[in-house]
């Protein structure tokens, strides 16, 4: 069953909130395949050209490389 965008990013937002970056992370990708976008497709290169019709998609995926950038930074204070 596809869910509304809306509820994963707000999902997104409590994990965030609350410093969970990989559960966020994790989210982020099942939301990709539960609307089956291409992370390739939507790359920086092309999140800003026209033919970008998901809007929604795109702003995703640039949350998706914030959390990344995030739980990598995370993972390693913990190691430190």
């Amino acid at each position: 069953h596809a869910m509304v965008p809306w509820y994963y990013w707000e999902a997104a937002t409590i994990y965030r909130k609350l410093k969970r970056y990989e559960e966020e992370v994790a989210l982020i990708r099942r939301f990709a395949r539960n609307h089956d976008i291409n992370f390739r497709i939507f790359s920086k290169r092309y999140r800003s050209t026209s033919g970008v019709h998901e809007a929604w998609a795109a702003k995703f995926l640039e949350r998706f490389d914030t959390a990344r950038a995030a739980a990598a930074a995370h993972s390693e204070d913990n190691n430190s």
